[in-house]
């Protein structure tokens, strides 16, 4: 799948998932570039609706890249990250070689779980690659396609249950860094767009 890899600050207010957590805050999201592969689409002509949970995985992973680790690390020391749930609500539509601006964000995070938020936008042409955020290259807001979220338990090599705060405090922190203000490197661009459930168009 190409992609490219951006990161930046956002601000929410509080989201649904395992709790209203870090409402208000200013949260951090990580923004990836996907373009739309002939494999990915259906008889219709448009991108199948199994592939966001795939392009929400690729932007949740560069997430937690931000903040110094990587999935495979995090398993290789013990964490488990499994999805206990997932949704995904669609509003338009992707065709192929269209390039979406997939964005990932904690929306709510406890010992026991994290739940990320997610959503994707259709940038219209490849100069949109010149825009910056949601923006589409041109002055507007690439239009929504779909909004999602997973949640994930934290477990242990055997699939245990654990307490993050107390199992890997390290990584706890740095989720709820996440959460509140990104990583501590300087990416935030300082935009804000104000939603009540994650990153939003401003609309």
């Amino acid at each position: 799948m190409d992609h490219d890899i951006m990161a930046h600050g956002d601000s929410r207010g509080g989201g649904g998932g395992v709790q209203a957590a870090f409402a208000g805050r200013r949260a951090f999201a990580a923004e990836v570039r996907v373009t739309v592969r002939y494999h990915e689409t259906d008889q219709m002509g448009v991108a199948h609706h199994s592939v966001y949970p795939v392009w929400f995985e690729v932007a949740r992973t560069e997430f937690i890249k931000a903040f110094g680790y990587t999935y495979g690390e995090l398993e290789n020391d013990g964490l488990m990250l499994p999805v206990i749930s997932l949704s995904c609500e669609f509003k338009g539509y992707c065709r192929y070689e269209d390039v979406v601006l997939v964005r990932a964000w904690v929306s709510a995070l406890t010992g026991a779980r994290i739940a990320f938020g997610y959503d994707a936008r259709r940038l219209s042409e490849a100069r949109s690659l010149r825009g910056n955020g949601a923006g589409d290259g041109k002055g507007g807001i690439a239009p929504l396609v779909a909004r999602g979220e997973t949640t994930h338990a934290f477990v242990d090599r055997q699939l245990r249950p654990v307490n993050l705060r107390k199992y890997k405090p390290d990584v706890y922190a740095a989720f709820a860094e996440g959460a509140r203000h990104g990583p501590s490197d300087g990416q935030s661009d300082g935009q804000s767009h104000g939603s009540s459930d994650g990153p939003s168009d401003g609309r």
